[in-house]
């Protein structure tokens, strides 16, 4: 798995086209085997947990990472402003990120031509109903951060049924 976190909102835009592997492949520049999944989560531990998470799964994944509502947003009008650039496959968003939260992000996905159809999972620790209305309103999956390392290992195979389930234009991840 390959991870890119870019330490700031300046760098998101270098985050399509920084090194992203020792083998010299440009992180979201090929169209490769990996599931590519953009993640916004400012919690350094829930962060790494997902990583691993995903790290434990058979699929190859490539995991770009923000802090940030606006690292996001960035990102996404990255996406928007260079058509050749690859889609991730799937976005995993915190909903209570700093700057802009994660139905802010959810929304602007869902109004770009681009990233508009495709899945979105969205992580919370809250219970709320309210909240949980709201993001499936959006058509996004939401899950509820666990509070154990196991019950974590549910997102990955998540994500998998997510992708697997995915039209892929221009994908060739292993299903």
């Amino acid at each position: 798995m390959v991870v890119f976190e870019p330490r700031d909102s300046d760098a998101v835009a270098r985050a399509v086209s920084a090194v992203g592997s020792a083998q010299g492949r440009t992180y979201m520049e090929s169209y490769s085997s990996s599931i590519r999944v953009f993640l916004a989560e400012d919690n350094d531990a829930d962060a790494m947990i997902v990583g691993e998470v995903l790290r434990t799964h058979p699929a190859d994944y490539e995991l770009v990472r923000v802090k940030d509502g606006e690292a996001a947003l960035d990102f996404v009008a990255t996406l928007e402003d260079s058509p050749t650039l690859p889609t991730p496959h799937i976005f995993v968003l915190d909903l209570h990120l700093p700057k802009h939260d994660g139905l802010e992000i959810i929304k602007v996905i869902r109004a770009s031509l681009r990233c508009r159809a495709l899945p979105i999972i969205a992580l919370s620790a809250s219970d709320s109903p309210q909240e949980l209305e709201r993001v499936e309103s959006h058509s996004a999956i939401y899950f509820r951060k666990p509070s154990d390392f196991e019950s974590y290992m549910k997102l990955a195979a998540v994500v998998q049924n997510v992708i697997r389930d995915q039209p892929c234009e221009e994908s060739t991840h292993e299903r």
